[in-house]
C-alpha cells in the first residue's frame, strides 16, 4: 500500500520557513482555525505531483505559489515542496528504499523537478507516478465544497468524477491517444502513397541517380585514397624540408653565436683602438698646436728673413750704385790729380819763370832803363801767372775737398757693407737655425703623419672587419628567420593539408551540399563556410566555437539572390543550411564588458576577418563575453544583460 512518510515545505505561500509535516500510519488530520494554510497543505501536495492548472492551485501564476512577504519577514525568491515516499516494498520502479519527490519554482517563472536530489523532466515524474497508479488524474482530492458540487452534479458529470476517482480517466486518455496516433497514422499512409506514386514515374531516373552516385563515390572514395597517398608524400617532404631548416637554423644559431662572441672581441679591439686613436688624436692636436705655433714661429722668421734679405738687396744695390758711382769717382779724381800734377808742373814751371823772371827783373831792374814797358809786361805776365796759380790752387783745394768726401763716401759704403754682411751672415745663421727646427717639425710632423695614417689604417681595417661581422651577423640574422618562417609555413601548410583532408566532413548535409557546388560551378554567389573565412588565435578557437556552436556550418553567400539559389538547390537535393547573406546585414554594437581581470573579451573582438564579413561576425559574436573559468560566468550572470552569453575558454 503506498504510504506518504512526510511532506517538506519551505517559502510556498504561507510557509516562509522550512516546514515538515510527518504523515503516520492510519489517518492523518490536520486542524487548525480558518487561514492558518491548511487548504494550502493539500495544494502543496497537488503541486508537487505536477499539477500545472493555477485555477486548481488557487492561483494566477508562478509566483503566487511564492511567499510573498509580510511585515516581519522579506519575500520569498523561490517555493519548495517535497515528498517522500515509502518504498521498502518497491511498489514505485526505481531502486530506492524511499523515493522524495520535489518541486521548486522560481520568480521568473522557471519550475524545476528533483528525484532524490536529481533534476529530471515532468515527464520523467509523471511517467515514474503512472506506472504506479499515480499519475495525473489517477488520485483524487476533494477540497471544500467538493462534496456538495458531486452531488448537484448531473448524472453524467457525477460518473465523470466517479471514474475520474476510479483511474479510468487514464485509459480513456489512453484510448484517444492511440485513436489520435492512428488517425496521424493514416495520414502519413496516405502521404507515403501519394509519394510513391509520385515516385514511381522517376524510378529509372533515380536509378540513373543512384548508380552516378554510387560512381562518384567510388571515385570520390578512389581520390580520397590518392589525396591520402598525395597528401602523405608531401607530408613527408614537408617534414624533411622542416627537419633540414630545424638543423639549417641550428647551424645558422651556432655560426651566429660565434659570429656574436667574434663581434664582441671585436668591439673590444675597436674600443681598444678608439682609446688608442683618443690618445693619438690628443697627441696630434698637441702637435698641430706646436706646428702651428712652430708654423707661426717660422712665419715670423720668414717676414724677419724677407725684410733682411730685402735690406740686403738694398744694401747690394746702395753698394753698386756706390761702386758704379766709384768708377766715374776714381776717373775725376785720376783726372783732378792729373790736373793737379799739370798745374804743379805749371806752378813749378812758372815758380821757375818767376825765379827766371826775377832773375830778370833784377837784370831788367838793373835794365830799368833798358826798357819800362819790358817791366810792365813782365808785371802783366806776373799777375796773370798768379792768377793762374791762385785759380788752380782753388781746383785743386775744391778736388781734394771732393776727393775726401769720396773717401768718406767710401769708408761709410764700407761699414755700411760690413754691417749688411754681418746682418746677413746673422740672419743666414738665424734662417739655417730656422731651417733645422723646420725640418726636425716636419719630421715629427710626417712621423706623426704615418702614426695617424697607421692608426686609420687599422681603424679602417677594424671597421671593414665590423662591417664584415655585421654582415654576416644580419645574413644569419636573416637566415635564421627565414628558417623560422619557412618552419611555420611549413607548419601552416600541414594544418592546411590536415583541414584539407577532413574537408567538409565536419559540416552538416546541407553545407556540404552547397560547398561541393560552390566547388563544382554549380552555384553562383561566392559560397564559403564561415568557419573557413575566421582568424582565431589559437587559445580562443574553443571558446570561439563553443560561442558559435550551430553557427560553424553557416554557408556566407553574396547577396539575396545568392542565398534563393541556395536554398532552391537545397530544395531539390535536401538537407538544411543557414546562410548568411553579406549585403543585407547591419553593424550591431558589441555588448559593454563590466569591469573583471577574468573577462578575456567579447568574442567579435578576439576574432579576425576580412572587411565585408565584420558585421555577419558582430551580429554572431558582439552579444558573447568570454571569460577564463567557470566561476566567473557564474559571478558574471546578474551583471550582464538578458540577451548577452558567457563562454569559457574551455
Amino acid at each position: 500500500m503506498p504510504r506518504l512518510k512526510h511532506l517538506d515545505l519551505q517559502g510556498y505561500k504561507t510557509f516562509a520557513t522550512k516546514s515538515q509535516f510527518v504523515l503516520g500510519d492510519g489517518i492523518t488530520a490536520i486542524v487548525g482555525p480558518n487561514g492558518s494554510g491548511k487548504s494550502n497543505i493539500a495544494d502543496s501536495i497537488r503541486w508537487v505531483l505536477g499539477e500545472q492548472s493555477f485555477a486548481l492551485l488557487r492561483g494566477k501564476k508562478t509566483e503566487d505559489m511564492i511567499f510573498a512577504g509580510s511585515e516581519l519577514r522579506p519575500r520569498a525568491s523561490m517555493a519548495q515542496a517535497a515528498l517522500t515516499f515509502d518504498n521498502a516494498d518497491g511498489w514505485l520502479p526505481i531502486d530506492f528504499a524511499e523515493v522524495t519527490i520535489t518541486r521548486r519554482a522560481y520568480r521568473d517563472g522557471e519550475n524545476e523537478y528533483l528525484l532524490n536530489g536529481q533534476r529530471v523532466r515532468l515527464r520523467d515524474v509523471a511517467e515514474l507516478l503512472a506506472r504506479c497508479g499515480l499519475a495525473e488524474r489517477t488520485y483524487t482530492i476533494i477540497g471544500q465544497g467538493l462534496v456538495d458540487a458531486a452531488l448537484s452534479l448531473k448524472a453524467e458529470e457525477r460518473r465523470a468524477l466517479f471514474e475520474e476517482a476510479a483511474g479510468i480517466g487514464v485509459y480513456r486518455d489512453k484510448r484517444e491517444d492511440a485513436l489520435r496516433r492512428l488517425e496521424q497514422t493514416g495520414h502519413n499512409l496516405e502521404r507515403v502513397h501519394d509519394i510513391l506514386s509520385e515516385i514511381r514515374p522517376r524510378l529509372r531516373a533515380l536509378e540513373r541517380q543512384s548508380a552516378r552516385a554510387r560512381d562518384y563515390a567510388q571515385v570520390k572514395a578512389d581520390l580520397d585514397e590518392l589525396l591520402k597517398v598525395w597528401y602523405g608524400f608531401h607530408w613527408h617532404e614537408a617534414q624533411r624540408t622542416l627537419t633540414e631548416a630545424k638543423a639549417s637554423a641550428e647551424t645558422r644559431t651556432e655560426e651566429l653565436a660565434g659570429v656574436q662572441m667574434e663581434q664582441e672581441t671585436l668591439d673590444k679591439e675597436v674600443l681598444d683602438v678608439r682609446a688608442k686613436i683618443s690618445v693619438l688624436r690628443g697627441q696630434i692636436n698637441r702637435q698641430l698646436t706646436d706646428t702651428n705655433r712652430l708654423r707661426a714661429e717660422r712665419e715670423s722668421l720668414s717676414r724677419d728673413l724677407a725684410v733682411a734679405d730685402e735690406r740686403l738687396r738694398l744694401f747690394a744695390a746702395q753698394r753698386q750704385e756706390a761702386m758704379a758711382e766709384l768708377g766715374p769717382l776714381d776717373a775725376e779724381l785720376a783726372e783732378a790729380e792729373r790736373r793737379v800734377e799739370a798745374a804743379r808742373a805749371d806752378l813749378n814751371r812758372l815758380q821757375s819763370e818767376r825765379d827766371e823772371a826775377g832773375r830778370e827783373a833784377e837784370t831788367a831792374s838793373q835794365a830799368i832803363a833798358s826798357g819800362e814797358a819790358e817791366r810792365r809786361t813782365l808785371t802783366a805776365q806776373e799777375a796773370a801767372a798768379r792768377g793762374n796759380a791762385q785759380a788752380l790752387s782753388t781746383q785743386i783745394a775744391e778736388r781734394t775737398f771732393h776727393r775726401e768726401q769720396i773717401e768718406r763716401r767710401r769708408a761709410q759704403i764700407a761699414a755700411a757693407k760690413t754691417e749688411a754682411s754681418d746682418s746677413l751672415a746673422a740672419a743666414e745663421a738665424k734662417a739655417d737655425e730656422l731651417r733645422l727646427a723646420r725640418d726636425e717639425r716636419t719630421e715629427t710632423l710626417a712621423r706623426i703623419r704615418g702614426e695617424r695614417h697607421l692608426a686609420s689604417s687599422q681603424l679602417l681595417e677594424l671597421t671593414q672587419k665590423i662591417s664584415v661581422a655585421e654582415s654576416r651577423l644580419t645574413g644569419l640574422s636573416n637566415a635564421a628567420a627565414a628558417a623560422r618562417v619557412e618552419a611555420e609555413r611549413l607548419a601552416a601548410r600541414q594544418q592546411a593539408l590536415e583541414q584539407a583532408r577532413a574537408d567538409l566532413g565536419a559540416f552538416a548535409s546541407g553545407a556540404k551540399t552547397l560547398l561541393a557546388a560552390a566547388r563544382e560551378g554549380r552555384l553562383a554567389g561566392n559560397a564559403r563556410a564561415i568557419a573557413a573565412l575566421l582568424r582565431v588565435p589559437r587559445e580562443y578557437e574553443i571558446a570561439v566555437a563553443a560561442a558559435l556552436g550551430a553557427q560553424l556550418d553557416a554557408i556566407v553567400v553574396e547577396d539575396l539572390n545568392a542565398a534563393d539559389r541556395a536554398l532552391a538547390l537545397l530544395e531539390s537535393e535536401g538537407g538544411r543550411a543557414a546562410l548568411v547573406p553579406l549585403d543585407k546585414l547591419a553593424h550591431v554594437a558589441p555588448i559593454v564588458v563590466p569591469p573583471d581581470l577574468e573577462i578575456v573579451g567579447v568574442a567579435s573582438a578576439l576574432v579576425e576577418c576580412d572587411t565585408p564579413l565584420r558585421p555577419a561576425v558582430e551580429i554572431l559574436l558582439a552579444r558573447t563575453i568570454v571569460v577564463r573559468a567557470r566561476e566567473a560566468a557564474r559571478r558574471l550572470l546578474d551583471a550582464i544583460p538578458a540577451d548577452a552569453r558567457l563562454v569559457t575558454l574551455s
